[in-house]
């Protein structure tokens, strides 16, 4: 926290960012957020504060604000975007489908949070049980699994001028997906209606009937794409591969890698080769989803220099840690 303080030069920019999304916060999260803080010992606003990070990352205001973030959010070395896949049937090798979850947040070069992964298994009273794939101390969530199959992914969409911090914060807005989603259907409803903040483009899948789209959404937007449908907007434009969802930081390099192996798409090609080469420097994690079963692969970036793709990953079936609570 300290040294993430540090990069945005005042910690006034945290309490402000943190301000401006309260209220569309539900009373859950912030209750969530205070016994983290007494748990954990720490000040309720170093809590907050961490949790508004996200936000300010993503949001195009900062750079009116003496481009306080310039490195890690203009550059290569720090940049974020991410990219995400969604893919079945003819697309990968056993016509299973596969997500895709690249997060390249560049935080392992400004903090230690990448030493410290958590998976937290949830079994909430309402809605339904799901796997947080984070890190300890943070409660929203940017990658995950719910029990009916639902998969996170999420990237920035660039900066358009309404950009807002005034609505629901993205890590807040994936639980909600988390906890609530059954169906694709359902992460449609939860994404239209809530508030919309920065600009970002998501891509779930749905492992029951192996559907897989992207949306993207800001504060005056919602737009939805299916597989296999070219998405293309006035800044972007992606070439359409049947039974397949994509998008990311090199979208060009993305649809080069994704022809080349369409109808082989696989878990281990995913790990040993796609991701290295469609992955930022600043790649912090992965997730390899394999909804129909419940389980999915997960790395983290180990060190400042070492991005997650090189790393190895771990193995977690969801469905067996949900037969042990």
């Amino acid at each position: 926290y300290r040294r993430a303080r540090a990069k945005f030069l005042s910690e006034e920019i945290f309490a402000e960012a943190f301000e401006r999304v309260r209220p569309y916060i539900p009373q859950e999260y912030i209750d969530e957020m205070h016994g983290l803080a007494h748990g954990a010992e720490l000040p309720l606003h170093i809590i907050h504060h961490i949790h508004a990070l996200p936000a300010i990352t993503e949001w195009g205001g900062k750079k009116r604000i003496k481009r306080l973030v310039k490195q890690m959010v203009a550059g290569e070395k720090l940049g974020t975007s991410c990219s995400n896949i969604g893919a079945a049937a003819t697309s990968t090798a056993d016509g299973r489908l596969y997500a895709v979850r690249v997060l390249d947040w560049g935080l392992h070069r400004l903090s230690k949070l990448h030493e410290y992964p958590l998976i937290t298994v949830a079994r909430p009273s309402q809605g339904h049980a799901f796997a947080n794939i984070g890190w300890v101390g943070f409660i929203g969530a940017v990658s995950g699994m719910n029990e009916q199959g639902i998969t996170l992914g999420e990237m920035g969409y660039g900066d358009p001028p309404n950009e807002t911090l005034r609505g629901k914060p993205m890590p807040f807005l994936l639980r909600d997906v988390l906890q609530y989603a059954s169906n694709l259907g359902d992460v449609r409803r939860i994404l239209s209606q809530s508030p919309g903040t920065n600009s970002f483009a998501f891509v779930m899948t749905d492992g029951k009937s192996s559907e897989s789209e992207i949306y993207l959404k800001d504060r005056d937007r919602f737009e939805v794409f299916e597989a296999g449908e070219p998405l293309v907007d006035n800044r972007k434009s992606f070439p359409a591969f049947q039974n397949l969802v994509y998008g990311g930081h090199y979208d060009e390099r993305m649809a080069r890698v994704l022809g080349r192996h369409h109808g082989e798409l696989s878990p281990e090609l995913f790990m040993s080769s796609i991701i290295p080469e469609i992955a930022m420097k600043s790649n912090f994690q992965n997730v390899v989803y394999d909804p129909g079963k419940l389980v999915f692969w997960v790395n983290n970036a180990n060190g400042p220099k070492n991005r997650a793709a090189e790393q190895p990953y771990t193995f977690f079936d969801l469905a067996q840690a949900l037969v042990s609570f």
